[in-house]
């Protein structure tokens, strides 16, 4: 994505970006030193004002500055950095960048990953503010050949760049034998006016090739069953070659309409609080929703990096008052207590919550101290008896006559349709 510095280009903007990597690490400039350089080339000089703004516009999105340089009539330079370009290589930049009389070049350096990024917002921002971009049209193009693997700037650790579940390009042999950074996916997006569309790819169906995917990345094969348990259970009974896509329709409407934002046209909006107003979701879950999904209480917890379980063990969350027993409340425990609430509690309620919530089990403390020993054990709290029927064994009902309704039987038993 060299040329747009993006992997959904507009291509009814019509300024390119190129590389200069190269020629400035034989310049002066130690600036451009050991980083990636890019440029983008306009066919007009702009005011002192203009460049303010597209300086402080750079700084805005993380930029250090914006270099550039002006070509005047006499093919002569000005800009900030022409002092730090030998005149011997002058003539190789214009040569280089395609730069006529009139022209304006800015330099985009960072490390390759973030110049490139940044020189896309920069040709963005130039097409837009130079109305440069194609009134009344649309510009499609697939993307193909996308990477498998990225490495993480962070981390500088290997990972999936887009769908882990796709196919890589050459299959078992390629992640076998080639450089993981050098591995291409099965992968492909349809792109519109730098609006991605659909996005689809051919899906990973052989199992050995998947786990070997997954382990590149820094995943085991425990690690891939427990995350992807039911994908990878239903792969053990092998898979069809497969592929699919996902066209995003409301973002079609989006380009019809000419919006800008996919809220104004998406059927279901949600509000900064990722609310959906006219469907009143999320909603409360149950404990019998959660049952039906294997969830309990503690799960939630331990997503949010809780334990509420009462573990001696557990010092971070729960301490044991050891004169009553009793858990401790501690300041995540409210913050959990708000999570379940859905409340979002200030300094001062969540102290007033830490306070009610600690005298509560004060007083269960205080309930458990008390002496029970002449107390007889009662399930309820107050006294019942069974009030259905003697618990008796008696004879039980005529076999024929039990037997006298059934749909099928087999001598004396019923016969049960087999279901598994």
């Amino acid at each position: 994505m060299l040329k747009y510095g993006s992997d959904k280009p507009d291509l009814r903007n019509p300024l390119l970006i190129i590389d200069l990597t190269e020629f400035f690490q034989r310049c002066t400039f130690k600036p451009f030193h050991g980083q990636t350089v890019r440029a983008i080339v306009i066919h007009e000089r702009l005011t002192k004002g203009q460049h303010e703004k597209l300086l402080k516009y750079a700084q805005g999105i993380g930029m250090g500055g914006l270099g550039y340089l002006e070509v005047l009539d006499d093919g002569t330079y000005k800009g900030p950095i022409d002092k730090f370009i030998p005149e011997d290589m002058k003539d190789e930049l214009k040569e280089k960048a395609e730069l006529n009389n009139g022209d304006t070049i800015f330099f985009i350096a960072d490390k390759e990953q973030q110049a490139s990024l940044y020189a896309g917002q920069i040709r963005t921002t130039l097409g837009e503010r130079l109305d440069l971009i194609e009134k009344n049209s649309y510009r499609f193009c697939y993307i193909n050949d996308f990477p498998m693997y990225e490495l993480d700037p962070e981390t500088e650790k290997i990972g999936f760049t887009h769908n882990p579940f796709s196919m890589p390009q050459g299959g078992l042999e390629a992640l076998n034998t080639k450089d993981p950074l050098d591995i291409l996916a099965y992968q492909y997006d349809i792109v519109c006016n730098g609006v991605e569309l659909s996005s689809g790819a051919v899906r990973n169906h052989d199992m050995q090739i998947m786990e070997k995917a997954f382990e590149i990345a820094g995943y085991s094969k425990d690690v891939l069953e427990k995350k992807f348990g039911a994908l990878y259970t239903a792969f053990q009974y092998g898979a069809p070659p497969h592929a699919g896509m996902a066209p995003g329709v409301d973002r079609m409407i989006m380009l019809l309409k000419n919006e800008e934002n996919i809220r104004e046209v998406i059927a279901f909006p949600m509000n900064g609080n990722g609310q959906d107003l006219m469907c009143g979701a999320p909603g409360d879950v149950t404990e019998e929703q959660l049952r039906d999904v294997h969830l309990t209480p503690d799960d939630i917890a331990e997503s949010y990096g809780l334990k509420m379980t009462a573990s001696a063990s557990s010092k971070e969350v729960e301490e044991t008052d050891n004169k009553s027993g009793t858990v401790q409340i501690t300041d995540e425990v409210i913050e959990y207590v708000g999570i379940l609430g859905k409340l979002e509690l200030s300094d001062e309620e969540k102290e007033k919550s830490k306070k009610d919530l600690t005298e509560m089990l004060d007083y269960v403390g205080k309930l458990n101290e008390l002496d029970t020993s002449n107390v007889e054990p009662m399930s309820h709290t107050f006294p019942i008896s069974n009030v259905m029927r003697e618990d008796v064994v008696t004879n039980g009902d005529d076999k024929e006559n039990m037997l006298k309704n059934a749909p099928a039987r087999n001598d004396d038993a019923y016969i049960v349709p087999e279901t598994f």
